[in-house]
């Protein structure tokens, strides 16, 4: 008999994968600019990305699957202009995931 709703990230290999925003140091800067909300932001690009690996790793390592996806200032920009949101960090965050999911449509499964 087939169990529904009991399937998990390890029987999966193609398992959906978390979406982690990641910036190249002038995008961070430049999204930084932009932000709604800028005072949450790491003091530096540095600091962002020690943090930001950091977290990265405590997720791999406990199993959840992510993927850095690298945004742009101007992609971000636009994208919170057509939802008709601020670029905050729930807007980023989103559209991470927008991101990443219509990177994993053009690849089926996952496939490189």
């Amino acid at each position: 008999m087939k169990k529904h709703g009991t399937k998990t990230g390890a029987e999966s290999p193609a398992a959906p994968a978390t979406a982690i925003a990641w910036y190249t140091r002038e995008e961070w800067d430049a999204v930084r600019r932009e932000a709604s909300d800028a005072e949450v932001f790491d003091a530096n690009f540095d600091e962002w990305q020690a943090n930001a690996t950091r977290v990265l790793d405590q997720l791999h390592e406990q199993g959840v699957p992510v993927q850095r996806v690298f945004v742009g200032a101007a992609e971000l920009r636009t994208w919170c202009d057509q939802q008709g949101i601020p670029p905050n960090s729930k807007a980023r965050s989103s559209y991470a995931a927008q991101k990443l999911r219509n990177l994993r449509e053009q690849k089926p499964d996952g496939a490189a």
